[in-house]
């Protein structure tokens, strides 16, 4: 009788099983990969279009990067990432409080605070708090609420220093 490919390995992982040295395999095979990414630096990167300056975000722009809608697969949306901006208020919104809302200070001598919001990082930075300095990679998008626009940071990452 031949098995397929299927039941081979079925077959196979009953035998590992019962006898006993799956847990064997499992330390053997991580072991492997520990070793095999020894010194290697796995974590995710993102790819940022443009690093811009405070100064840089405005009405225009916001309406420059309306123009290249649809986002998609063939046109992404651009990431764009700012550095050293103080974090002047923090709030976990959100039914089931998975979002983080954000007020970031320009520290480059403009007045701007951006508000800002990343949908399902609330528990990945729950430890930002009021006072910290961060780094922030961020899609830009104008945001409408009750007939008011305003600039709206989409947050992809953040770096508090």
């Amino acid at each position: 009788m031949k098995l397929r490919a299927r039941d081979r390995s079925e077959a196979y992982r009953r035998s590992i099983s019962e006898n006993g040295k799956l847990e064997a395999f499992y330390e053997k095979l991580n072991a492997e990969i520990e070793k095999e990414l020894e010194g290697k630096d796995i974590s995710p990167e993102i790819l940022v279009d443009a690093e811009i300056s405070p100064k840089d975000v405005d009405f225009a722009l916001a309406e420059s990067l309306d123009r290249l809608k649809p986002f998609g697969e063939n046109n992404p949306e651009p990431v764009f990432a700012m550095r050293n901006l103080l974090v002047e208020d923090t709030r976990i919104i959100g039914n089931g409080e998975k979002h983080l809302k954000l007020s970031l200070r320009a520290q480059d001598g403009t007045p701007k605070i951006f508000e800002s919001i990343g949908f399902y990082i609330a528990k990945e930075f729950a430890h930002i708090k009021k006072g910290d300095m961060v780094d922030v990679a961020f899609n830009l998008q104008k945001d409408e609420w009750n007939g008011n626009q305003r600039i709206q940071l989409l947050l992809v990452d953040v770096k508090v220093k």
